[in-house]
């Protein structure tokens, strides 16, 4: 189908541009439909995803903003000036745990910061009780909201219990019910 920018004309009549604005509707909702719930669904217009074409290099946002972006198997994003985020990478959900004793971290344009991070107890940490300090830029002002594995992995069996408690603006502390307890965790607030 073609889509026709320019009508109708000020001159025209219905009998020429009815057609061609036809032709726009339809072509409008299958454009649309692609991404997004279809215009006659009870929740039209609402993203049901979001389909990024890869890009061979990647692209320079304009000033102030943000582009995000894929390229061959990664998302990616990126400010102006800055250098390309990978976030395929940073956030792995085929991957546990996360690089021991590594933390992550990342401010989303609305403000929000995310950490994460995996750490273990080890032996000379008695009573299993080890404070995690948070590194990295975008520092908390306020006490985050902190997850962790229900279950923690040392690669034998049973799996051990871990509980957090004590948590800062700056850090968090957490207790294990065995010593040498490998485990992940996830801080969001602001």
């Amino acid at each position: 189908m073609t889509y026709y920018r320019n009508e109708p004309q000020i001159h025209d009549r219905m009998c020429i541009s009815q057609p061609k604005m036809r032709e726009n509707s339809t072509e409008l909702a299958t454009v649309f439909a692609g991404d997004h719930e279809a215009f006659d669904e009870v929740q039209q217009g609402i993203h049901k995803q979001v389909t990024l074409l890869r890009k061979a290099e990647a692209p320079l946002p304009l000033a102030g903003a943000i582009d995000i972006f894929c390229m061959p198997g990664n998302l990616l994003s990126r400010k102006t000036a800055g250098t390309a985020i990978n976030w395929t990478e940073l956030i792995n959900p085929d991957r546990w745990p996360l690089p021991a004793n590594g933390q992550s971290n990342f401010k989303l344009p609305c403000g929000t910061i995310v950490k994460l991070g995996s750490n273990t107890v080890t032996e000379n940490e008695v009573p299993h009780i080890k404070t995690i300090e948070f590194k990295g830029a975008n520092p908390f002002t306020l006490a985050p909201y902190v997850f962790t594995s229900n279950w923690a992995r040392d690669n034998t069996v049973p799996p051990y219990t871990v509980q957090i408690f004590n948590v800062l603006p700056g850090e968090f502390s957490v207790l294990t019910t065995q010593k040498n307890v490998t485990f992940t965790w996830f801080a969001i607030g602001e």
